[in-house]
This record gives structure tokens, C-alpha cells and sequence, in this order.
């Protein structure tokens, strides 16, 4: 009964919050061997312009049964995306018990014939390490 309560309460929260123009998801699967997953996230738009676009997100999930009942995860995030092709943007993850992970990352793209050269670079840091983690 409380996966269809926590269910209900997500839709009705993210189909309030995320009308109009606004990307979201809620979904439900199982976790082996006996556990079964909420997860959901929504993507806010809060710019939009004719220089570049910003866009907040919030992200979550949540374990019901099994031996990782109770598993929880929360996050938000800022990313910019210019016209131009550089974007960037910044992250942080709580996992319940484990703490918070922050990450940032950068890249730039161009068309390139008939596809897109991309390059990208990141850095996160976990929980309870002072070792910032990078990435290109």
C-alpha cells in the first residue's frame, strides 16, 4: 500500500510542477531479488533565450522490500547549454546513509559534416573522500 501511496504522491506533485514545456518521468521496476524501485525526474526550464537555454532538474528514487529496502536517493542540478555549443552544468546526489556527491561538467560541440564533434570534461567528489574525481 505505500508504493501506491508514494506513487500517487509523485504523479500528482510532478504533474503539478511540470506543465506545459516542462520533461518529466515517474517509473516503477523491480529490483532482484525481492525489492521494487520508485524512481522519477523532472526538468524545469528557467531561461530561454536567444544566447543559450538553463534548465533546473530534480531527480529521485526510492527501494521498497528486498534487502535494499529503503535505498533512497535525491538531486538537483543547474545546466546552461549556449547556442555557441559550450555547455556546462553542476549536480549533487544525496544517497541516504552514504552522503552527497557533487559533480560539475563542461564540453563544447559543432557540427561536423553530417554528425557533431563533442568534446566533455567533468569532475565529481564522493562521499567522504577528500579525492575530486575527473574525467574527459
Amino acid at each position: 500500500m505505500d508504493k501506491v501511496a508514494l506513487v500517487v504522491l509523485l504523479v500528482s506533485i510532478t504533474a503539478v510542477v511540470c506543465q506545459k514545456n516542462r520533461d518529466w518521468h515517474v517509473g516503477v521496476d523491480t529490483v532482484n531479488p525481492s525489492g521494487t524501485v520508485v524512481h522519477g525526474h523532472a526538468n524545469i526550464p528557467l531561461h530561454r533565450g536567444n544566447d543559450g537555454n538553463l534548465n533546473a532538474n530534480v531527480h529521485g528514487s526510492r527501494v521498497f522490500g528486498g534487502p535494499y529496502n529503503r535505498e533512497q536517493t535525491v538531486g538537483g542540478g543547474l545546466r546552461y547549454e549556449h547556442n555557441s555549443g559550450l555547455h556546462g552544468g553542476v549536480d549533487a546526489t544525496n544517497m541516504r546513509g552514504y552522503g552527497t556527491t557533487y559533480s560539475a561538467s563542461v564540453g563544447g560541440s559543432r557540427r561536423l559534416g553530417p554528425g557533431t564533434f563533442s568534446v566533455d570534461g567533468g569532475a565529481s567528489r564522493r562521499p567522504g573522500s577528500s579525492r575530486t574525481e575527473g574525467n574527459v
